[in-house]
């Protein structure tokens, strides 16, 4: 099967670097586009529109073949010049601290990440049989929630839309309120009849839980593990879907995963009970110096 991931061209990333003068750590800003850009390949442009009318112009990247195995990857640039992600908003995850707008800037840039996608597709000439949402975020890559041009186009009418969660708990789950559903052009009949809302208790505002909505729209529905669908068909919030929810394991390979004593099967069953518990213990401290570093709490 040929396998197409679409991501999008951040602008910036944290970075993390340990303070050579306080042994801290500290987290800056760091600008990666330049150096993509000299292994990327430019392949094109795509046209969408943003949920608020206005047209987006994307530059379409492609790694060069080989870079992510047997699949094929592209990025999606984003221009500078567009309010709410371009400038200092164009970076993964934005929070308070990037954009006053936070919540609107993350929600374009998984518009332009999931509606770009679908027009890469459909400029390419590439009939999806599958689009894989990877977290609630990539939930505009469905084509047929949106109400746009993509939900009615012929290309995708037979593409399924299957859904990863990755983090089955409450606080992942993010809630909007129906101005937001209406805004973002979420289709009524994925949300209206659904029991999904639930009245803030600060706010006094009915809000819909938007990862339910998302379960209900998509099929199927994985956890990443069996306990991780196990939770999800226990939250009940997702109960009316329990039936769908199933599970394939998140991918865990032992030459690149385990380190040091772990590093073969072998060199683990030779460790004693004693040696298995040495490593535990180091590991664990090794775990706290790094939380004291990330709290600034000192050695």
């Amino acid at each position: 099967a040929e396998v197409i991931g679409v991501s999008l061209l951040y602008d910036k990333v944290y970075v993390q670097r340990t303070n050579p003068a306080t042994g801290e750590l500290d987290q800056e800003l760091a600008r990666i586009p330049a150096e993509l850009r000299d292994v990327l390949i430019p392949d094109g442009e795509v046209l969408i529109e943003h949920y608020d009318g206005w047209p987006i112009a994307l530059k379409a990247w492609r790694a060069p073949a080989g870079t992510f195995g047997k699949g094929t990857v592209y990025f999606l640039d984003v221009p500078e010049e567009l309010d709410v992600v371009g400038g200092r908003e164009n970076v993964v995850y934005p929070g308070r601290r990037d954009a006053e707008r936070a919540a609107e800037a993350r929600q374009t840039q998984n518009w332009i990440l999931g509606r770009g996608a679908l027009a890469l597709m459909a400029r390419l000439g590439r009939r999806p049989d599958l689009v894989v949402q990877s977290e609630t975020a990539a939930m505009f890559a469905h084509p047929h929630l949106i109400q746009d041009r993509f939900q009615t186009d012929p290309m995708f009418a037979g593409t399924l839309a299957p859904f990863n969660d990755h983090t089955p708990l409450d606080y992942s789950h993010p809630h909007w309120d129906r101005e937001t559903l209406q805004r973002l052009k979420i289709d009524p009949r994925y949300y209206s009849h659904l029991p999904i809302f639930s009245v803030d208790p600060y706010t006094r505002i009915e809000m819909a839980d938007v990862t339910a909505m998302l379960v209900n729209a998509s099929d199927p529905v994985f956890g990443v593990s069996e306990k991780h669908a196990r939770v999800m068909r226990g939250m009940p919030v997702l109960r009316p879907w329990q039936e769908k929810i199933v599970h394939v394991t998140n991918g865990v390979s032992r030459e690149i995963w385990p380190q040091d004593e772990f590093r073969t099967l072998e060199q683990v069953e030779r460790l004693s009970n004693a040696e298995l518990l040495d490593v535990k213990r180091r590991r664990r401290a090794e775990g706290l110096r790094w939380l004291a570093q990330r709290q600034r709490l000192g050695e």
